[in-house]
C-alpha cells in the first residue's frame, strides 16, 4: 500500500487544557499511527512545517513533550522517527500538485486547512 499520513494542522490549533491531557492525546495519536502502519500505511507523518514549536497545552510544546521524562521513552523515540524522516509538505509537492494546490484552497469552518487539502491532493490518509 502506498498510503501516507498527513497531519491535519487544524487538529492541533486548540491546546489541551493540561499537560497530562496533552500527554494522553499524544499517546493516542501514536497508538493510532501504530495501528495504521500495522495495516500497511507508510510509517511517516507529513507536516506543513516543523512541529517543535506547536503547543500541546499552555506553555508545553512538542519539543518539551519529546524531552519530558514523564513520557515513555519509546513513545518519544517513535514519534521522532515518524516526523524526522518525512519531508515537509512543501518539499513533496510535485509540479502537478503545486499547480492544483495553487488553484485550490481548503477550508474548514472558515479556517484554512493546508494538511487536509494536501492529504486530499495526495490521496493520503
Amino acid at each position: 500500500m502506498d498510503l501516507e499520513m498527513v497531519l491535519n494542522d487544524l487538529s492541533i490549533q486548540l491546546p489541551a487544557s493540561s499537560v497530562p491531557e496533552a500527554r494522553q492525546l499524544m499517546e493516542e495519536l501514536i497508538g493510532t499511527v501504530i495501528l495504521a502502519t500495522s495495516q500497511g500505511v507508510k510509517r511517516i507523518i507529513r507536516t506543513d512545517s516543523g512541529l517543535d514549536h506547536l503547543l500541546l497545552a499552555s506553555d508545553y510544546t512538542i519539543a518539551q513533550w519529546r524531552n519530558d521524562s514523564a513520557v515513555r521513552q519509546d513513545m518519544r523515540t517513535y514519534f521522532k522517527s515518524l516526523t524526522s524522516r518525512a519531508p515537509l509538505l512543501d518539499g513533496i509537492l510535485s509540479h502537478e500538485l503545486v499547480d492544483k494546490n495553487d488553484m485550490c484552497q481548503f477550508f474548514h469552518e472558515s479556517r484554512e486547512a493546508k494538511g487536509l487539502g494536501t492529504a486530499y491532493l495526495l490521496d493520503a490518509f
